[in-house]
Formats: structure tokens, C-alpha cells, sequence
């Protein structure tokens, strides 16, 4: 079987579907906005072939897909413009092939599988799919080259650390400061649970909360790394009352972790590591 993927700016659910299903060969179709994400995913093993294709014209994409086509050829519709979706699917539908649409909303990835043919689509298979990927593939995907520069030092580190250390029996992967083109953009820790992955950064005393929120919402995007990760932000102060900071962070779609008795005692309370694993382990799709 052959793929052939639809990409768009999120690449997680091309890669997905491409772990999924295991295809001899798989191809990459992409704009030229998204040629970059095309080329981050055809550098993971095992590698894929890239092809940029027009993203808005229905009839010139679909001549261009057809040229592209094969016998066995599964065609991948999660990513990609709306016009080159309308384009593949009517390949798809010509050659009576299958069809696929990861759904990655919500705590779990589900992979759909119709056979297009006679005007209609039938519903082959609807899958639940395990964990297929580890914040590697994650982070390259997103970002091609990182480094992995470990703790901050002083009470930040500290910080980092005690988060780190109440996570780590409940995740399956979480890694201390990534750090993408050569620093511009860092992450204190990076976690997954399954194919979810979350970004915390821990911040001390009162000041740069708003760097920390704006850090985040930076390293969460669509330039970094997607926005399909949870964003979390653990300070030892509680600043609850500060609407304002409160109000950016829900706007940015950022879960906030009160843990104050850090400030006064150099770690975070029994209670406080339960509110934390419970708020990371619901936001990334698992109960604690």
C-alpha cells in the first residue's frame, strides 16, 4: 500500500497516519507554504518523498494528483488546503480508492477509513490509535533541529525540577529545557502522554509572568510546536486575582498551576503535586 498525505501546517497527524498504517511508500503533497513541514517530516525515518502542488485551484490540483497516482494508493485527506482535499478526493473517488481522516481534537487520535466508489463513501474501519510517536518525532516534525540544554539554575531550576520529578511516574515522556534555533525559543519542560504533548514553563516570584505566558504562546504556535500542544504554566506565586494576567492566559489557552508553598518552603506540597499531575494528565487525554 501507498500513501499519499494531504500536508498542512500541523504535521502530527500526517505522522500519525503514516505510523498507522505502515505504507511502502508515501508521498507528501504540499504547498509552498507548507513546503517546510513537508521536508521536516520526510528527514524521520522511514524517509518519504515530497511534491508541491497548487493549493487553491480545484481542476489543476487534481490533474496534478492524478498525474502522481498509483494503483493501491491511499489517499490521506487530514492536512492540506480545502481545495486540494477537494481535488484528492475526487482522484480518490474516480480510482474507487481508500480514503483516510485523522481526527485529532480532543483527548484521543481516532483514524477513519472509507472506500470511495459509486458517488458515496463507506465507513471501513474507525480506529483508536495508540501512542505511535515520542517527543523525537514530536519535535522534529515541528522544528527539524533542537538541543536539549536540561534545569535552569537557581530556585527557577529548582522549580523546574520538583515539577519534573512529580510527572515523571505519571507520563510517559517529559524532558527539561528545549531550546529551538540556537535559543530564540525555549521550553522549560517538555511532556508526553501518549501521542498528546504538553509545554510548561516554571516561573518564580512575580515578575516576567507575562514573558512566561507570552514565551508560551510563542513556543505553542504554528511556527514552533503546534498548535495541538497543551500549554501549562507552573509559578509559586498565586496571582489568581491579577485579572489581567489571568484573562491573557485563558485567551492563550494556557492552564495556570498555583503551587505558592514552593515560595515559602523551596517544594511543592503532597496537594500541590495532585492538582498539577490531575490538571497535565486531563489536559493530555488521561485520568490520574
Amino acid at each position: 500500500m501507498n500513501l499519499l498525505s494531504l500536508v498542512g501546517e500541523q504535521p502530527i497527524p500526517i505522522l500519525l497516519t503514516w505510523r498507522a498504517l505502515h505504507p511502502r511508500q508515501h508521498l507528501l503533497l504540499a504547498s509552498e507554504t507548507t513546503r517546510r513541514v513537508a521536508e521536516n517530516l520526510a528527514d524521520l525515518p522511514p524517509g518519504a518523498q515530497v511534491q508541491v502542488i497548487e493549493p487553491y485551484h480545484i481542476a489543476v490540483a487534481a490533474d496534478q494528483v492524478s498525474e502522481l497516482w498509483s494503483p493501491g494508493t491511499v489517499v490521506n485527506l487530514t492536512g492540506g488546503t480545502k481545495p486540494m482535499a477537494l481535488a484528492a478526493y475526487e482522484v480518490a473517488r474516480r480510482n474507487g480508492a481508500e480514503v483516510v481522516y485523522l481526527q485529532s481534537e480532543g483527548p484521543h487520535n481516532v483514524l477513519y477509513r472509507y472506500r470511495a466508489e459509486d458517488d458515496r463513501l463507506s465507513l471501513l474501519q474507525r480506529c483508536l490509535l495508540l501512542a505511535l510517536i515520542n517527543l523525537d518525532d514530536y519535535l522534529r516534525a515541528h522544528v527539524g533541529d533542537y538541543d536539549i540544554s536540561g534545569f535552569s539554575s537557581g530556585k527557577g531550576g529548582d522549580l523546574e525540577r520538583a515539577t519534573f520529578e512529580a510527572l515523571e511516574p505519571f507520563v510517559d515522556e517529559i524532558v527539561p529545557g528545549i531550546r529551538m534555533e540556537a535559543g530564540v525559543v525555549d521550553i522549560d519542560l517538555a511532556v508526553r502522554v501518549g501521542n498528546k504533548v504538553g509545554l510548561i514553563e516554571c516561573k518564580c516570584g512575580r515578575n516576567k509572568i507575562k514573558q512566561a505566558i507570552d514565551q508560551l504562546n510563542t513556543a505553542g504556535g504554528q511556527r514552533y510546536l503546534g498548535t495541538y500542544a497543551a500549554k501549562f504554566l507552573v509559578s509559586d506565586q498565586d496571582w489568581s486575582e491579577r485579572y489581567n494576567l489571568k484573562a491573557l492566559a485563558q485567551a492563550r489557552n494556557i492552564t495556570v498551576v498555583h503551587v505558592p508553598c514552593f515560595a515559602k518552603a523551596g517544594e511543592i506540597t503532597p496537594r500541590e503535586v495532585s492538582i498539577l499531575r490531575e490538571l497535565v494528565l486531563r489536559k493530555l487525554g488521561s485520568a490520574p
